[in-house]
C-alpha cells in the first residue's frame, strides 16, 4: 500500500531515540530509512529536521509572502459560486 513518507521515532534498547523515515508499507511490513539515534532533545530535533529534508528531497520551501494570515478567495471559497465565476470569466472573454 502506498503511503506518504513520514517520520517515525522509536526508543532503542540503549534508551536512545531512533529517527526513521517510513517510505512504504506493504502487507504489514515497512520499508524504512534510518536517519540516526538521538541521546537528548537537541539531537532529536536535528535528526527530525534531517529526516524532513530527506522526505522533501532537499527541496526549498516556496515562500508566497502570505505571512501565515491569508484568506481564501475565488472559486470554491465561501460566498463564491464556481458556476457564476466560470460564466463571468467566459462573458468577460466575449465567448457568449
Amino acid at each position: 500500500m502506498f503511503v506518504s513518507p513520514y517520520i517515525r521515532t522509536v526508543t532503542t534498547a540503549s534508551g536512545a531515540t531512533a529517527v526513521q523515515v517510513v517510505l512504504e508499507e506493504h502487507a504489514g511490513r515497512k520499508t524504512m530509512k534510518h536517519i540516526g539515534s538521538a541521546h537528548d532533545d537537541s539531537e532529536l530535533a536535528l535528526l527530525k529536521a534531517q529526516a524532513q529534508r530527506f522526505i522533501d528531497g532537499d527541496q526549498l520551501v516556496l515562500d508566497l509572502g502570505l505571512g501565515g494570515e491569508w484568506e481564501a478567495s475565488g472559486i470554491g471559497s465561501k460566498g463564491s459560486s464556481a458556476a457564476g465565476e466560470f460564466a463571468e470569466g467566459w462573458g468577460t472573454a466575449g465567448v457568449y
